[in-house]
C-alpha cells in the first residue's frame, strides 16, 4: 500500500460497515418509531412556520419549504436530514479521535457512538 493512503483498507471497510450500521439504526428508529412531539418541538414547529410566513428562512424553515409544509408533514424530512447530521458527526469522531490517537481508538470511538441509544434517539427528536 502507497504511503499517501491515509487510512488502510481495514479502517476503511471497519467504517463503512459502522456507517451501515449507524444508519440502519437510525432510520430503522425514525420509521418504525411513534414520534410524540414534545413541548419544545411543538414550539419549533410553530416558530418555523411563523418564520416561513413571514419570510425569513432558518435551518427547519428551508426544509419545511422544501417539502410544501402547507400540503406535506415536514417532520419526516428533518427527521432524516437530522441522520445525515448524525452520520457526520460520526465521521468528525472518528477523525478527531484519530488525529488524537490512532485509528483503532478512533474505530472504537465511532461504533460507541453509532450503537449509542441517545445519539439514536435525537434523530427522531425535533431539535
Amino acid at each position: 500500500m502507497s504511503g499517501q493512503n491515509k487510512y488502510s483498507k481495514a479502517i476503511v471497510i471497519s467504517l463503512i460497515l459502522i456507517f451501515i450500521l449507524a444508519a440502519y439504526l437510525r432510520i430503522d428508529f425514525i420509521r418504525s418509531a411513534d414520534h410524540h412531539m414534545s413541548h419544545d418541538s411543538i414550539h419549533y414547529d410553530a416558530m418555523v412556520r411563523q418564520l416561513l410566513e413571514d419570510g425569513i428562512y432558518a435551518f427547519l424553515a428551508v426544509i419545511y419549504s422544501l417539502v410544501d409544509y402547507e400540503q406535506n408533514d415536514p417532520l419526516p424530512w428533518v427527521r432524516y436530514m437530522q441522520v445525515l447530521l448524525s452520520l457526520a458527526t460520526l465521521f468528525l469522531i472518528f477523525n478527531i479521535t484519530h488525529m488524537l490517537s490512532n485509528a483503532i481508538v478512533g474505530i472504537l470511538a465511532v461504533l460507541l457512538a453509532a450503537v449509542y441509544p441517545s445519539f439514536v434517539w435525537s434523530n427522531g427528536a425535533i431539535l
